[in-house]
């Protein structure tokens, strides 16, 4: 069935005028009341009756009107579905985040926006710091997550938001011999076998560095770049790690890990939401960004997950 003649054929219904009607849908007069009547002939039906100037349904289009306004609403809602349409690209946020924000936080956020935004859908792409700021600018991504040693007075065209501070801490299996201990020094862990990420990570860079300045070298046993390889090698008593803390928020509350403050290390990351002032983001990643910035400010804690 044709929808120009089911859209003829409410919109008639609604404004009891052929003339209404066209202007509505910038049709002329006639045309509209050629959809009209060849939809009475498709359904062997009359479907208005004349009222002075005005045209009110017959009893077969006060029957068939609940039906063709469900069948617009569907062809509409396919269309919305597709891929590029504007609608369906209105309604997903596009979303990059280097590796820590990317695992540990962005998926929590995501699921709580869902909750209050059911309509929404996110894609997300993880890669380093770099790599993300390029996507922003290139509209690649309309929202991006990253994780900084220290603010940044300008980040050029990019806005960048901050929504909390996480400390680097050690993190040990329960039964190693120092797990007990409520904080440890920089020495104490000096001569452990660790297992950190390669130099190219920024928690290996400020690492070697603090401890150089402090004049000690690391004991590196395993040099691994995915951080859940890590906690993993580290619970089964393969060395310790210095990771930031909201990373082992699960691990620690199942007593798989514990997580120690170290005296002297003073290391700490920024966990920023990066945006693009200059771009035109769609609806839902506005209503996302919103939503993100109002849990930072409301919750001193952040992130909860």
């Amino acid at each position: 069935m044709d929808t120009t003649k089911l859209q003829a054929f409410c919109a008639v219904a609604e404004l009891k005028n052929y003339s209404e009607a066209a202007r509505r849908l910038n049709y002329t007069q006639p045309a509209i009341s050629a959809q009209i009547r060849e939809l009475e002939n498709e359904l062997k039906v009359p479907l208005f009756k004349k009222s002075g100037k005005t045209v009110d349904l017959s009893v077969a289009g006060k029957a068939i009107l609940p039906f063709a306004h469900r069948l617009l609403k569907s062809v509409q809602e396919m269309r919305d579905a597709l891929p590029g349409s504007e609608t369906h690209d209105s309604r997903i946020v596009k979303i990059g985040s280097s590796s820590l924000p990317g695992v540990h936080l962005v998926p929590g956020l995501m699921e709580k926006a869902s909750a209050v935004y059911p309509d929404i859908s996110f894609t997300l792409s993880i890669n380093n710091n770099y790599q993300v700021e390029r996507m922003l600018y290139a509209n690649q991504i309309e929202v991006g997550f990253a994780g900084r040693k220290r603010m940044r007075a300008s980040a050029g065209a990019l806005t960048e938001h901050l929504l909390f501070k996480d400390d680097l801490i050690a993190v040990m299996p329960p039964s190693h011999p120092l797990a007990h201990r409520s904080d440890l020094r920089v020495e104490e862990l000096a001569d452990l076998p660790m297992v950190l990420p390669p130099r190219n990570i920024l928690t290996r860079r400020q690492v070697e560095e603090r401890f150089h300045q402090m004049g000690f070298s690391l004991n590196i046993a395993l040099e691994v770049a995915n951080t859940e390889a890590i906690k993993h090698l580290v619970e089964h008593k393969l060395g310790i790690t210095v990771l930031c803390r909201s990373a082992v928020q699960q691990e620690v509350a199942e007593s798989r890990l514990c997580a120690i403050s170290v005296l002297g290390l003073d290391l700490s990351r920024y966990f920023c939401l990066l945006t693009d002032e200059n771009q035109k983001r769609s609806r839902a990643s506005s209503q996302f960004i919103e939503f993100v910035l109002d849990k930072a400010i409301a919750n001193r804690t952040f992130p909860t997950y």
